[in-house]
């Protein structure tokens, strides 16, 4: 009977331990935490109204919420979040706010994110070659 018992628990201890963190549904899981944080510290009323905008609409957020979100997460200094953007071709702070902003709308929906479909409609695209000179 003892030896069921020791049986069970290490059954139950071994089953603890292979139990894994469940996805947060955010690709890559970098932006999981930050997007965790920012939920718990806005206010249900502020989510809501982030949610009834337009993508138009957030991006007049710029000074205000994504000003917020640069300094809040660290996207002026050198990290995983911005080396991540770096490598997918968005160089500067004031450019990773509006697709980290994106991404976390979809958290809040409960919609699975992939960053790296989000960027691409925010990326600014470099202004085209001069036209050649005519002689």
């Amino acid at each position: 009977m003892r030896l069921l018992g020791i049986a069970c628990l290490v059954a139950v201890l071994t089953s603890c331990a292979t139990v894994q963190e469940p996805s947060c549904g955010v690709s890559p899981s970098i932006f999981c935490e930050p997007f965790k944080v920012m939920a718990s510290e806005m206010p249900e009323s502020e989510q809501k109204k982030l949610l009834s905008l337009t993508q138009e609409e957030r991006m007049r957020l710029h000074f205000s919420l994504g000003m917020g979100v640069r300094n809040r997460f660290g996207l002026w200094r050198d990290n995983e979040l911005t080396r991540y953007f770096r490598s997918q071709g968005v160089g500067h702070p004031d450019e990773m706010s509006a697709p980290f902003i994106a991404g976390f709308v979809e958290f809040v929906r409960g919609n699975p994110v992939d960053m790296a479909q989000i960027i691409p409609a925010y990326v600014i695209p470099p202004p085209p070659p001069p036209p050649p000179e005519h002689q």
